[in-house]
């Protein structure tokens, strides 16, 4: 305990001397304390508390408070310029520790949810990739084994007046044939008309080559049927409908 800590203490118990007639109880009380604050406690820890004065003084917390002590160990510990004993600051500076780690670990605790689930998550995507991945891997596989075989054309021929024809997708690095089915148009050749024109259009198309770059990759039927569409509705080139060959094909 510093001098001033000393001093003050030594004050405020010269005006109880002065105010009045203290009683054996009471000075019991002044000394309980003056041995917390020097830091040499006879039967408790030393913390500076309400209960370690009753302790040290061997009196009930009644009798405490209605001594005039009591009023003046809360105005000494009050005070700012006073330091508690030593242990009593230890003892402080740890609590004042251990909340913060308390604080800390709830923080983090917070933090490492957050990241667990956000693992999870991709670990999720991951696994969805992988399994689209492999499908797609073997449909690409299977449908390169049908064209080779032959097993492709025959799959995609004789599809009636519902028009059908072949589109190429790239995914992953894996090529996909989509089959694309659409309703026909008033305009559309049926069955007859095209068995009628076929052998024209195609001993034509044995002769020229295709100028647009497009060479074998959508049906003749239904290039003839994007013509007619055209004619019929009086459309710009560029806005023939989605489901029949583009522009480029066909103009």
């Amino acid at each position: 305990m510093d001098d001033q800590t000393k001093l003050r203490i030594r004050h405020a118990f010269d005006r109880l001397a002065q105010d009045g007639a203290l009683t054996d109880l009471d000075r019991s009380l002044m000394e309980a304390f003056e041995r917390l604050m020097h830091g040499v406690p006879e039967i408790t820890d030393g913390t500076v508390t309400i209960v370690n004065i009753c302790t040290e003084a061997g009196v009930s917390r009644a009798s405490y408070y209605r001594s005039p002590v009591a009023a003046a160990v809360k105005e000494i510990l009050e005070a700012p310029e006073i330091r508690r004993p030593e242990p009593d600051e230890l003892r402080a500076e740890v609590a004042r520790l251990r909340k913060l780690e308390r604080a800390l670990r709830s923080q983090h605790a917070g933090e490492l949810r957050e990241l667990r689930d956000a693992v999870t998550i991709y670990a999720n995507q991951i696994q969805v990739l992988a399994l689209a991945k492999a499908e797609l891997e073997e449909d690409n596989r299977r449908l390169r084994q049908e064209l080779e075989t032959g097993a492709g054309d025959r799959r995609w021929s004789g599809c009636g007046s519902a028009a059908t024809f072949l589109m190429y997708r790239s995914y992953v690095g894996v090529l996909r044939v989509v089959v694309v089915e659409r309703q026909p148009y008033p305009s559309d050749l049926s069955d007859e008309a095209w068995e009628l024109i076929r052998p024209v259009i195609t001993s034509w198309k044995g002769q020229y080559r295709s100028v647009s770059g497009h060479e074998g990759r959508y049906e003749m039927r239904e290039t003839v049927n994007s013509i007619l569409y055209q004619a019929r509705v009086g459309c710009q080139w560029r806005y023939l409908p989605h489901g029949v060959p583009p522009y480029t094909a066909v103009y």
